[in-house]
């Protein structure tokens, strides 16, 4: 049926960015201070109850720490553990990064894109968090337009890269 390599039943993370920019990728968590509607009360108060940041948060990211730091920090931790990983990808992950307004998002996805061995960004948001305004700058941003010096291949020098929206089977 379906027909992924590596000899393995679905699609892994780490052989889609293998297969797709010829090098291994790895995410760095970061915290930008986000919150989401679940929790500052506009929809409810506490959160989900499967979204428990302290067991998936690394001590490298916390909040109110700058981003670039958090950045650097990160690429330290894992180079202990991926010494072979060259490019990294920005990984908003706590609560839902799309809850704020677009000039706060374009300045805090465009900053870390900014980072010479950030290639991408991976964003976690909910879709009562996200507007067609934030949707048109992401297909911008993916496509290119939001900042033109981009490189758009790894295997030139270093610039960042965004990539669209992939299904879970490229997770």
């Amino acid at each position: 049926m379906f027909d992924f390599p590596e000899g393995k039943r679905y699609n892994s993370f780490v052989g889609y960015y293998r297969r797709k920019y010829g090098e291994r990728l790895q995410k760095l968590v970061l915290d930008a201070g986000f919150s989401c509607p679940n929790r500052d009360g506009t929809v409810g108060r506490g959160g989900c109850t499967y979204c428990d940041n302290a067991a998936f948060h690394p001590g490298y990211s916390t909040p109110g720490k700058p981003l670039m730091t958090q950045i650097d920090e990160g690429i330290e931790f894992q180079r202990v553990r991926y010494p072979r990983a060259r490019h990294y990808l920005a990984y908003f992950q706590v609560y839902s990064n799309t809850y704020g307004t677009l000039e706060r998002l374009k300045a805090l996805y465009e900053e870390v894109l900014g980072h010479p061995e950030v290639v991408g960004i991976v964003i976690g948001t909910r879709p009562d968090c996200v507007d067609e305004e934030k949707l048109d700058y992401l297909a911008d941003l993916a496509s290119g337009r939001v900042l033109k010096n981009w490189r758009r291949s790894l295997r030139q020098a270093r610039g960042p890269r965004i990539c669209s929206a992939t299904s879970n089977t490229d997770q």
